[in-house]
């Protein structure tokens, strides 16, 4: 009733929704209510806030490393609200983090918080949510740390653009970056001998994962100098 403004009718549908619902995915009417609450803050109505409260719970339930409801919602809203996903197309969220940590070396708990870092960041930078899962995934196979993870992608996005302001605002650090675009895209260009352009033509970028990519086809040919300029201009390597 605080986050809503409903007839008695309908918060006692709710309820009776609510109890069966609970009952039916494994949660408490509590639980339940909560994550309800949780998603209508932000504007969703009762039906369709308890349908991503179905979702929350779900994602709670079959995730590794979830120890709270709260958490599971943290992440749905994180990247639904980055990517733009409407409340009946949450439960493909979870079908995502979950198809990927049965098959790959991160849990569905870790993509979920490592997206709680990153998601708006990756959307910025071009990546959609498969892409931006993937590169969580790929970074995670080597460190072991979806926050770290989370965190690093967080900044690497905007450092690979050369959005110093975006940093600056966010209070992330820009020791070593390039002053402008230009700059930087001239100097990754000479750093991988003119096989790697920011930019897909004059305004506009190459998402993160393509750029990336393209650097990781000419890696083995830099010099060990020319990585760690790339690492100091890009994303400082661990």
């Amino acid at each position: 009733k605080k986050v809503t403004d409903e007839t008695d009718e309908s918060y006692k549908n709710f309820l009776k929704d609510a109890s069966e619902t609970a009952s039916v995915i494994g949660s408490t009417v509590s639980d339940f209510t909560d994550a309800t609450a949780a998603f209508a803050r932000l504007g969703y109505s009762i039906s369709e806030s308890s349908q991503m409260a179905q979702t929350a719970i779900v994602y709670k339930n079959v995730a590794d490393g979830l120890d709270s409801v709260e958490e599971s919602t943290d992440s749905i809203i994180s990247t639904m609200k980055a990517y733009g996903i409407e409340a009946n197309d949450t439960m493909g969220i979870i079908d995502r983090f979950n198809a990927v940590g049965n098959n790959f070396a991160i849990t569905s708990a870790g993509i979920g918080e490592a997206m709680q870092r990153s998601a708006s960041a990756l959307y910025e930078g071009g990546n959609s949510i498969d892409e931006s899962i993937a590169l969580i995934t790929a970074a995670n196979s080597v460190i072991q740390n979806p926050e770290q993870v989370g965190t690093a992608l967080k900044t690497l996005s905007p450092r690979i653009r050369g959005v110093k302001t975006e940093l600056e605002n966010a209070g992330l650090e820009t020791e070593g970056m390039a002053e402008t675009t230009s700059q930087l895209q001239a100097k990754l260009k000479a750093l991988t001998h003119g096989k790697v352009d920011i930019m897909v033509d004059a305004d506009n970028f190459k998402n993160t994962t393509q750029i990336l990519r393209e650097m990781a086809d000419v890696w083995e040919e830099m010099t060990d100098v020319e990585q760690a300029e790339r690492c100091l201009y890009v994303q400082k390597c661990a």
